[in-house]
């Protein structure tokens, strides 16, 4: 199934066209807006290179977020946004 937004169907081209992400690299926060978009519920994951889950969260009803990185060491991480069963990377 796809990510629901303001109550339609979003596709992944859709997410893609709308997410940012920033900055890159961080100090502490990072930012991920979704633009016009509304996300009415997703979790998010954070891994570390070896596949290990280093933060999660959840988002309800927004177009953007803070994650707080703050614990986590200098490196390198991958972002995963699941949505009603579609993971964006």
């Amino acid at each position: 199934s796809n990510p629901q937004f303001e109550g339609k169907t979003a596709s992944l081209e859709e997410i893609e066209q709308n997410i940012a992400i920033y900055p890159n690299p961080t100090k502490g926060t990072l930012h991920v807006s979704f633009g016009d978009k509304l996300v009415e519920n997703a979790n998010w994951v954070l891994y570390d290179l070896y596949g290990k889950s280093v933060a999660t969260g959840k988002l309800a009803n927004t177009n953007q977020a803070q994650l707080s990185l703050e614990n986590c060491a200098n490196g390198i991480y991958f972002l995963h946004l699941l949505n009603n069963d579609v993971r964006f990377v």
